[in-house]
């Protein structure tokens, strides 16, 4: 989920042209806190990752002023004080622990990327959002996307999906990747994509025919890698705007 370097221990703040971004790591000790809480009001970005510190998000009750937020939580604390930072546009958590994303606490929601965990709720309520990127995706098809038709990114990652049906609602979409869907079978519905620049499609091994892509006249780069049996791609002739592909055929 991240490539910043987060100390693993104490914090770091850097100020910004509007507001500070802080960098916090285990563990988190009485003086740590104090001196956090003395920077507090400043801070619109952090970056947390806690191993050890029971009790951690309870630092995060008072950041009403946050804007973005990426945690990795491999603790057995709640993630419950998040649902309260509601300025929040963008929210990136990787946990141990399942989390319900209900997105009516962040209207101004414009990037979210966790795990399905106990659900995806309150989705039409983020009417900002641009970027989706989920992992284990329980729904059999895609049809809750119908609540965001402005998403403009979609990142799905592992996950019980066998259709990609309800995508077509994102008309806007040009970013699109699917990876470790292992019971993925019908991807017919990405003809429907026409504003898609950018395809990446990786250990779907049941991916095996590209007649989909032909239909996709804004394709700019695609990546094909670890798939089914693929005889040709011939047909990919038709996407005239298409000038960066890989394919990788690992059988």
């Amino acid at each position: 989920m991240m490539d910043v370097n987060i100390p693993s221990s104490g914090f770091t703040v850097k100020p910004g042209k509007v507001g500070s971004t802080a960098f916090l790591g285990d563990p988190l000790s009485h003086d740590l806190v104090k001196s956090l809480t003395a920077v507090r009001p400043a801070i619109t970005e952090l970056w947390a990752a806690w191993h050890r510190s029971a009790g951690a998000l309870d630092l995060l009750q008072d950041l009403d002023q946050l804007q973005r937020l990426h945690v990795i939580n491999r603790t057995s604390q709640d993630l419950a004080p998040i649902a309260q930072l509601h300025n929040l546009r963008i929210l990136s958590v990787d946990s141990t622990t399942t989390f319900a994303v209900d997105a009516t606490n962040w209207p101004l929601l414009e990037e979210l990327s966790v795990a399905w965990g106990r659900g995806l709720r309150g989705l039409e309520a983020a009417q900002n959002l641009k970027t989706l990127r989920v992992s284990y995706w329980k729904d059999r098809d895609l049809t809750l996307l119908k609540l965001v038709p402005q998403l403009q990114e979609l990142w799905l990652t592992m996950g019980s999906v066998y259709s990609l049906y309800g995508i077509a609602a994102c008309t806007s979409l040009a970013k699109l990747s699917l990876a470790y869907l292992t019971k993925l079978d019908d991807f017919e519905p990405i003809r429907t994509l026409k504003n898609l620049e950018w395809l990446s499609i990786d250990a779907c091994k049941r991916f095996t025919n590209v007649k989909p892509l032909a239909a996709l006249p804004q394709l700019k780069s695609l990546s094909l890698d670890n798939l089914g049996r693929i005889d040709s791609l011939t047909q990919l002739a038709s996407c005239k705007r298409l000038k960066n592909v890989f394919f990788a055929d690992r059988r």
